[in-house]
């Protein structure tokens, strides 16, 4: 569904479709929180970025906007192992004799930083993320970053809102519980779409690639 789409429904669910108590712009509002809310807690929105590249001597990099949480990191095609603050800070001390650059093996994400270890010796390779991102500003123009199989859930968190704003508190707290159960669905379906990604084995870790910083 577009953006419209899901506001005339609303504005049809709750027979306001002439009615200017309720702007669009207002409507489209409402409709961004439900996404992004829907995207931080159901992580309904998945995507693949390759805006970052490496430079040299550097650690640190930005996150591209709206991203929040990183699934897979690859540097210049190779898969890169996530660590923890601790483990890094473990490795750079191991390695702190020798040359502290080199082609990255691990990665951590703090807010909205991104670090590699060791730290890239070369310009310009890609950094290519899997990643859940929240939903852009949205007006009558936007396509929807959500699986379009969600969409419809998105009508009863304006209608939700829309009765909020009236007053009509049964209204609006039965709709409230609507948007809960759909929450509950969203999550559901997007572990069944990462169910579908993973094996179906547990695999044996010796399998592993393996280089001179450990498992990959």
């Amino acid at each position: 569904m577009t953006p419209a789409e899901i506001i005339t429904a609303a504005r049809q669910s709750t027979n306001n479709e002439s009615s200017t108590y309720f702007s669009d712009s207002e409507l489209y509002t409402y409709l961004e929180f439900g996404i992004k809310e829907a995207a931080t807690q159901c992580l309904v929105i998945e995507t693949t970025d390759t805006t970052l590249v490496s430079v040299a001597d550097q650690a640190d990099y930005t996150l591209p906007t709206n991203i929040f949480s990183i699934k897979r990191v690859t540097y210049d095609g190779v898969k890169l192992r996530p660590s923890t603050l601790t483990e890094l800070d473990k490795l750079t001390s191991a390695i702190q004799n020798t040359d502290s650059t080199g082609t990255p093996r691990f990665y951590n994400h703090w807010g909205t930083t991104l670090t590699l270890t060791p730290t890239p010796d070369t310009s310009a390779l890609e950094i290519k993320l899997w990643a859940y991102k929240t939903q852009p500003t949205i007006d009558s123009m936007t396509t929807l970053s959500a699986p379009a199989e969600l969409h419809h859930y998105f009508i009863d968190y304006v209608v939700y809102r829309m009765y909020l704003k009236e007053g009509d508190a049964s209204r609006s707290s039965s709709h409230a519980q609507l948007w809960a159960d759909h929450k509950r669905y969203m999550r559901q379906y997007m572990q069944e779409r990462k169910r579908r990604d993973g094996f179906n084995i547990v695999q044996n870790e010796d399998q592993s690639i393996s280089n001179i910083l450990g498992k990959v």
